[in-house]
């Protein structure tokens, strides 16, 4: 049977460490780059995929389906394009794997000392293919389900998008411009594009997840991180001005044990959704007056991806910022630069050297600067008139 679901040809056998999470935001802060990650999430997403490839695990070992066909997902494809061995459906049993093992990965088997443990589907380009197909043609059903999600989004969170129980710090934001910090690897490649901007505009930045960690990197100092405070390493935390946690309805609250025990103190926002949605929300009941978005992706495949849901919060809050949200690449595209007091300094330096070296090569400026000469070497002792008299004595010749 398992020859059926894996008919493709058999890879070179690998070998590697186990690194063992339910959670992949938490995986990634342990695997380190030749290492084998083991999950468990169905319909991965892209965001999870771009925090594995980041980290260059020689493979991926799923208990879950990664894509089960439910909807439309980008994640299998990422880790395939990465050259990522991808092994689904595995079955819970692959979870019981202790963290750091020796495993080999043949095929469509996973073996440890030598004796297979478990069976799965070994992914290729093929699968995905007539997946994305079907699940295109599944999109149309997705929005529906999203339009059906609305009501009981608006119930639960609607309070939301008015402001209420939204932490505000308008004395700091208000009027100003608010970078977001995504994890996700584009958001490096929005960085340097938003390089001159930054420096002219000096927004207030918000690392969000493992992205506060990227800002730190790129020394831009994060005043607020939000979200999952496990992922952030403990530099940014304690640095970090304002920390806000995003508490689901289901009472988690990912990352307060660590701030309890570093005694740092926070403040929480419960809502659906993520925490770029949490953050959206921040800056935009705090009258920030615009917000670029570092590592976002606003297509219509990136929010089918995110999930029924997802959908909403997503949908609602981009709605709620309204013409304050900014693409990073339309910032990077139209901002014009502004020139620095350092350069103009230099301007003015090279106009006056110009202005010189011009009156210099006139017979009143070579017999002025001859005068000078004389009188700086003969005459150091004259009283400053005695200059002036020679300057005017130049100008009459």
């Amino acid at each position: 049977m398992m020859e059926e679901r894996n008919s493709s040809a058999t890879p070179t056998p690998i070998t590697g460490l186990a690194r063992v999470d339910g959670r992949i935001r938490n995986l990634v802060t342990r695997i380190e780059p030749g290492e084998i990650a083991i999950i468990d999430q169905s319909d991965l997403d892209r965001a999870s995929a771009r925090a594995l490839v980041s980290k260059a695990p020689i493979a991926v070992l799923n208990a879950a389906p990664s894509s089960s066909g439910r909807h439309f997902v980008l994640g299998p494809r990422i880790l395939l394009d990465a050259g990522i061995l991808v092994i689904d459906d595995l079955g819970p049993d692959i979870m019981t794997v202790r963290e750091g093992e020796t495993l080999q990965v043949r095929g469509h088997e996973i073996l440890r000392a030598g004796d297979v443990i478990a069976n799965g589907h070994l992914l290729d380009a093929s699968d995905l293919e007539n997946d994305e197909r079907e699940q295109r043609r599944m999109i149309s059903t997705q929005i529906g389900s999203f339009a059906a999600s609305i009501d009981e989004y608006l119930e639960r969170d609607g309070a939301l998008l008015k402001g209420e129980g939204v932490p505000t710090y308008r004395e700091e934001i208000e009027g100003h411009p608010v970078l977001l910090v995504l994890d996700d690897e584009q958001a490096n490649e929005d960085l340097k594009s938003l390089k001159r901007w930054i420096t002219d505009a000096a927004p207030i930045v918000f690392g969000i997840d493992g992205g506060a960690n990227l800002a730190k990197e790129r020394r831009l100092k994060p005043t607020f991180v939000v979200g999952d405070m496990d992922q952030m390493k403990e530099g940014v935390l304690r640095h970090a001005k304002h920390r806000i946690l995003r508490r689901g309805h289901d009472g988690l609250t990912a990352g307060r044990e660590r701030l309890d025990r570093m005694g740092l103190g926070c403040e929480t926002i419960e809502m659906s959704g993520t925490s770029e949605d949490a953050a959206l929300l921040v800056a935009t009941h705090s009258g920030a007056s615009s917000i670029v978005i570092a590592g976002a992706s606003h297509d219509l495949d990136d929010f089918v991806d995110r999930g029924r849901s997802a959908m909403a919060p997503s949908f609602f809050t981009r709605l709620g910022a309204g013409d304050a949200l900014v693409s990073a690449k339309a910032v990077a595209a139209t901002h014009r630069p502004r020139i620095s007091s350092t350069w103009l300094v230099f301007l003015l330096i090279a106009m006056l050297a110009g202005l010189g070296a011009a009156f210099w090569s006139t017979p009143l400026g070579q017999d002025l600067f001859r005068l000078l000469v004389e009188w700086g070497t003969n005459h150091t002792a004259q009283e400053p008139a005695a200059l002036t008299a020679l300057i005017q004595g130049a100008f009459a010749c």
